[in-house]
């Protein structure tokens, strides 16, 4: 068991790692770009995401089902090379289509300038981010959770000097941050497979391809329609407003994924497990599920009203000016992260079924409310109509999930609790849009309204057990007395 959690708190830190170049060259793009130059590159991006799908078809996914097969080391050699012989062609494919009609994209659909040469270097990255997926998965699946991590602090490392290198010193804008990005992939693709543990002999199996493939074609949809509903914001913005309101959204919704990627998704990672062993046991299995949902629920809408309250400090310390509007997007994208959590909690209860396809439809129903929502607000509101389509969205795919459970995998879930919870926090919200004071005062006075957001939580909501209370109490006071006696 504690091999087991060391491993998932190392993965969850080479998860991190991956997320955390965006986030540290963070300053460095709001202060070196303008928003219209942010939102190109945030466009672009949107481009990335949907060329990786499209070159891979997530056979990753179905690399992953069958390499527990069999144990034999020329089975897994043959599933490895045929895995990327099949990449490669495609990342070919890709790259001949797209360098021919890089006209077309750059100016009937992103309508951006240099469209054509950031079109190429976006392809270009994202290629090399294809084929670093299996090497990098192997390292995962083969419990080598110290080269895993280490093939992310190589990627980071080379990025993040790189990108400030093309950025500072040959003054590059949008293209710099991209060749950052193809240096840093293609540097942990070199240092992947000199450290593989899959040997190179190239071997390709029809059979196996097939079998990879039957399963993970099944994800893609899924995977596009989360595309659609988390990223398609940002192309609507482009077309009825700017790439300047493309660049203050993005900025906020970049503060906001701090959430998912520093919180929700390790903690899916590590407590998935611990749910599924007690799969043969339902109810003690869903007691597991809905104590989770409510310890999530609390911690995570201590984060939401932390960010929120400061946002405006936030924006101001890791932005240049002309971002500032983004700090009034935090609050609402927050919250739509929170909602996202416990739509990925919920999920594990479907999984559990086995009734995956309820995922697909469930995303492909708000993925539609989206696009709607969004032709709907933003002409009308625009970056806060898109912050809206993406919390209506989400508060859509979480009852369309609550709906499906109730039939499938009924849990007892606090919804009254969880809706205090919003309402505490929404309130609570309101209330520091009124604290205008010197510095020190806004501090002070925004700190005590955190605590007594988290006394209404413990004390009024009273979403804790008497029984969890008491346990939290004993726990506080053996750390007293120990500090005490030392």
């Amino acid at each position: 068991m504690l091999k087991i959690v060391k491993n998932v708190s190392i993965y969850s830190l080479g998860n991190v790692l991956s997320a955390g170049i965006s986030f540290l060259l963070l300053p460095l793009y709001t202060r070196v770009l303008s928003p219209g130059d942010y939102g190109q590159l945030e466009l672009l991006y949107l481009v990335a995401s949907i060329l990786t799908i499209v070159i891979s078809l997530k056979i990753e996914s179905g690399y992953s089902r069958y390499f527990f097969e069999s144990t034999e080391k020329t089975y897994r050699e043959e599933l490895f090379s045929t895995s990327q012989a099949f990449v490669l062609i495609g990342s070919l494919v890709v790259l001949v289509l797209v360098f021919q009609a890089d006209t077309f994209f750059s100016k009937s659909i992103l309508k951006i300038e240099q469209g054509e040469y950031l079109i190429r270097l976006i392809t270009t990255s994202s290629v090399l981010e294809v084929l670093i997926m299996i090497p990098h998965l192997n390292l995962r699946l083969l419990h080598k959770a110290g080269a895993y991590v280490t093939a992310s602090i190589v990627n980071l490392t080379t990025t993040v000097a790189a990108t400030l290198f093309f950025l500072l010193l040959f003054q590059m804008r949008v293209d710099g941050v991209i060749w950052g990005r193809i240096l840093g992939n293609a540097t942990m693709l070199v240092f992947l497979y000199s450290i593989s543990p899959v040997s190179h002999r190239f071997a390709f199996s029809r059979q196996y391809l097939g079998s990879m493939l039957k399963f993970s074609v099944f994800i893609i949809p899924a995977n596009f329609t989360s595309i659609i509903l988390l990223l398609s914001n940002r192309y609507f913005l482009n077309e009825y407003q700017n790439l300047i309101a493309v660049g203050i959204f993005s900025l906020a919704a970049k503060i906001s994924s701090i959430i998912p990627s520093l919180f929700t998704e390790p903690i899916k990672a590590a407590i998935t497990p611990y749910i599924f062993e007690k799969i043969h046991s339902p109810e003690e299995s869903k007691k597991r599920l809905t104590d989770i949902i409510r310890y999530y629920a609390i911690g995570i809408s201590i984060v939401v009203l932390f960010l929120s309250l400061f946002a405006e400090d936030i924006v101001g310390i890791i932005a240049s000016n002309d971002f500032k509007n983004s700090s009034e997007l935090i609050f609402l994208l927050t919250l739509t992260n929170l909602l996202l959590g416990l739509v990925a909690f919920l999920s594990i209860a479907i999984h559990i079924t086995k009734k995956s396809f309820y995922v697909t439809l469930s995303w492909g129903i708000s993925a539609v409310c989206n696009i709607g929502l969004n032709i709907l607000l933003i002409p009308i509101c625009g970056q806060i109509g898109a912050a809206y389509a993406s919390l209506l969205t989400m508060i859509i795919l979480l009852l369309t999930y609550w709906v499906i459970l109730e039939k499938i995998y009924p849990l007892h879930l606090p919804v009254k609790e969880l809706f205090l919870i919003i309402v505490c926090l929404v309130g609570c919200y309101q209330l520091g849009n009124f604290i205008h004071a010197g510095i020190f005062v806004k501090i002070f006075a925004k700190g005590v309204l955190l605590i007594s957001y988290l006394g209404l939580i413990l004390f009024v909501i009273r979403i804790f057990t008497k029984e969890e209370l008491s346990m939290i109490q004993t726990y506080l006071q053996g750390k007293i007395g120990f500090f005490k006696g030392k």
